[in-house]
This record gives structure tokens, sequence and C-alpha cells, in this order.
């Protein structure tokens, strides 16, 4: 049950998300270079998938009003946290060629959950829009690669190239240049080529993170609040659970956090182990004020017995904490 596409099924049907008819070229796009036989296991072409699929309908959502910016500009306004990567992201504007391609590292940002890169590519000649996919390395200032697919990461592509938001766990350290290594993989190919490589620097984490170390129980379940990471871009929770249907699986928590007079709705899940029951659970808004008093609610867990029926478990299950 942890393969890419049911992991994409439970995301999907836990929170309700459909990609729209007009992002559904992109996501069989990527699903036909993903069909490259005996391609190697470290592509991270599950992260592409599932978050192309999930972000597509926030994608197209702007619609017409939309066509008058740039492609990089909408992708990067697909949900409220990107936006503020976009927004509050350091400008790098580095572009290299090689072949029949160019490829642009607009802006990059980085707090606590996360490293949000904004790329383009395009052909060198102009004649259409790009049928490929990115393949990604990227190491922090301490030489660390960081693992890819924190929250949603997402593209989108036009008649004149393709754009996509690339998201990395955050840096373990930020004393000197990231490196990001980046290739294309064009339908057919077997291997990717990886010729780009971008050096640069980021401004130190923005966020705070929170061992909040909570348990609550109802007769539905038990359910452990662990840390709690509060960054501009989104907020991230670790959560563990013992739920009383042991027959299910692929378990995602629905619910909200509180704090002053915000409401921020929990809008995507994970599950970042072997194990179902240890979960992350995360937003698509974040807080650039994580000072005060904090309420975590998780309001049901969501699972999937072997017959593909679903289960609900109802709770509340609340947890107060609070930011220095």
């Amino acid at each position: 049950m942890n393969d890419g596409t049911s992991l994409e099924h439970r995301l999907a049907s836990a929170y309700a998300v459909v990609p729209a008819d007009g992002f559904a070229f992109t996501d069989r796009r990527v699903a036909a270079l993903t069909a490259v036989t005996d391609a190697p296991r470290r592509l991270p072409w599950r992260r592409l998938r599932v978050g192309l699929a999930l972000a597509a309908a926030l994608v197209l959502l702007a619609g017409a009003a939309a066509a008058a910016i740039n492609l990089l500009d909408r992708v990067m306004s697909a949900t409220p946290g990107t936006a503020v990567a976009w927004d509050q992201g350091v400008e790098i504007g580095q572009r290299q060629v090689h072949g029949d391609y160019a490829v642009t590292l607009a802006r990059g940002y980085v707090d606590v959950n996360r490293v949000v890169l904004a790329v383009s590519v395009e052909r060198v000649d102009g004649t259409g829009p790009v049928d490929a996919g990115f393949v990604t390395e990227l190491r922090d200032p301490a030489g660390v690669l960081l693992a890819s697919g924190t929250g949603l990461s997402f593209g989108g592509t036009d008649d004149r190239g393709l754009a996509e938001v690339l998201a990395f766990a955050p840096p373990t350290s930020n004393d000197g240049e990231y490196a990001l290594r980046l290739g294309l993989m064009t339908m057919g190919a077997s291997e990717p080529d990886m010729p780009w490589t971008f050096r640069f620097a980021l401004p130190a984490p923005v966020g705070a993170v929170v061992r909040v170390d909570q348990t609550r129980e109802t007769q539905a379940a038990s359910v452990d609040l662990g840390e709690v990471r509060l960054g501009a871009t989104m907020i991230t929770a670790s959560i563990h659970i013992e739920p009383s249907d042991r027959e299910a699986s692929g378990w995602a928590a629905m619910g909200y956090l509180e704090h002053g007079d915000a409401t921020i709705d929990i809008d995507w899940g994970s599950i970042p182990g072997p194990s179902d029951l240890d979960l992350i659970a995360g937003t698509n808004a974040g807080t650039e004020d994580p000072a005060g008093a904090w309420m975590f609610v998780i309001t049901e867990l969501v699972g999937e017995r072997p017959d593909d029926t679903q289960v609900r478990l109802q709770g509340p299950w609340e947890f107060p904490f609070s930011v220095p």
C-alpha cells in the first residue's frame, strides 16, 4: 500500500482533490515518461506525479485572468504558501543552456519546513512546449542531499515551455552555497541527462519549531502530536495514531489549526516511513507570525480497508500549544 499509485488514490479520496481536466495532459505526460522500463529507483517521479495531480485544480483556477502574466507567476500563485515563496524569495536568475533546452532557476526560498525553488525550461529554438519532466538533486551548504517532495510540488506547461515549483526538505546548514543538479527526462529515455548545475545562497530559514508531545484518546483512536513546524509557506505536524480499526491502512488526518482569529486547514498528508500509523499533516498556507497560542485540531482520521472501502474515525482530538 506504499506505492505511488495507491498513495495518490488514498490522499485524493481523503482530501477530495480531483485534477481538473485541463491539467490531465500534464499528468498523462508525466505518467508516460515514468513508464520507462527499468528506470532507476532514485528518480523522484512519485513526487512529481502525485504533486501534479493534487495541484492541478489549484493551478487552473487563475483562468483567463492569469493569461497576461507569465507561466511561472501562475504556477507559483497556485497555493498561498508558494505565493509567499515567490513574493519573498531571493532572486537567483541563473540561466543555462545545454543541448536543445535552456533552464532558468528564477528564485529560491527557505523556511523551517522546506526549500522552494522556481524553475522553468524552454526550447532554445522556441519551437513549442517542452515534453519532459524534471529530475533533481539538491544539496545544502553542508553537502547533505535534501529529500524532495516536501508538500506539494507541481508545475504547468504552455506553448512556450514548462515551469515547476520544486520543494525539498529544510537544510541542515545554511552557511554557504546550495548546489542544485537538474536534468530532463524526455519521452523514451532510459536514463536522465543531468547537465545543469546551479550554485546559490539563501538566507537563514524562518519560522518556529515546537515539540508538543501530547496524546489525546477517544474510543475511535489514540493520537500523539509530536513536532509542529510553523513556516511562512506551510505548517507541518508529526502525528502517530493508534486507530480502533486495525484492518484499515493508508491513514490521513483531517482538521485545522487556530491561531488568534486565523483558521488554517490541513490540506494534505503523507506517510514518511514504513508505518502508515506515523503521519505528516500539512497545510498549503503558513504563518509569518508564529508567536502566541495555537490549537491543533484533528477532526477525523481517514483510512482504507483491504476491500477498498473507506473508514472515517470521528474526533475531535485537540492539542493546545504556544510559541514564545
